[in-house]
């Protein structure tokens, strides 16, 4: 649930940074602004990193969390290149279209996240299946 409010979090501050870019101008000249923005930003990015961790680590047993956290972070890495290069062209056509585009990622992983099942409960049928 942390993961899907986090990212939630995340894709709606996006959405609504390019709507105060495109409503109200004067409030993007503010340090202030940023300031918050890159504070909620933050929570919202650990939030996201210590669930998948989290979530990872619990479906994990014994001697493989450590490759399981491994190759998280393998893919996490790889997925963040090629969404690096993907971002830099749409950020080509503009500051707002790189945001949105963003934003509409973070919320579309948002409502994967929501699909995952809970591991502790996973763990709890396997551990007694007669409940």
């Amino acid at each position: 649930m942390t993961l899907s409010i986090a990212a939630l979090t995340a894709g709606l501050l996006g959405i609504i940074v390019v709507t105060i870019f495109a409503t109200v101008p004067e409030y993007t000249s503010s340090i202030t602004f940023y300031a918050v923005i890159l504070f909620i930003l933050g929570v919202a990015h650990a939030g996201v990193r210590i669930d998948r961790k989290t979530h990872i680590v619990d479906l994990a047993s014994g001697d493989q969390k450590a490759e399981y956290v491994a190759l998280s972070n393998t893919i996490i890495g790889i997925g963040l290149i090629l969404l690096g290069a993907l971002s830099s062209i749409f950020i080509s056509y503009g500051l707002e279209i790189g945001v949105f585009a963003l934003s509409t990622l973070s919320l579309l992983g948002a409502g994967v996240s929501l699909k995952l099942r809970h591991v502790q409960m996973r763990v709890r049928e396997l551990d007694n299946p007669y409940t």
